[in-house]
C-alpha cells in the first residue's frame, strides 16, 4: 500500500485486519508492507489480494470499474 501516512496507519490497519499477517513493515515514509504465508496455494493467495484491494477501495471510497470479481 502507497502513500500512507503515519497518522493513518493504525486505522488503516484494522481495515485490512493486519492481525492475520505474520509480517508487517514500513518501507521508506508512507509505503506500508504486508506478508501473507498461511498458504502456498495460488488460488488462496489470489483470494486474499483480493479481499484486501476491496477492504481499501471501500476505506477510500473508490468504486472499481471494468474489473469482474466472483
Amino acid at each position: 500500500m502507497y502513500d500512507i501516512p503515519d497518522s493513518d496507519v493504525s486505522e488503516l490497519l484494522a481495515v485490512v485486519d493486519a492481525g492475520k499477517y505474520n509480517k508487517y513493515w514500513p518501507e521508506q515514509k508512507t509505503i506500508r508492507c504486508f506478508g501473507y504465508f498461511k498458504s502456498s496455494d495460488l488460488d488462496t493467495i489470489l483470494e486474499e489480494i483480493q479481499d484486501v484491494a476491496q477492504k481499501l477501495n471501500t476505506y477510500y471510497g473508490i468504486v472499481p470499474t471494468g474489473i469482474e470479481t466472483s
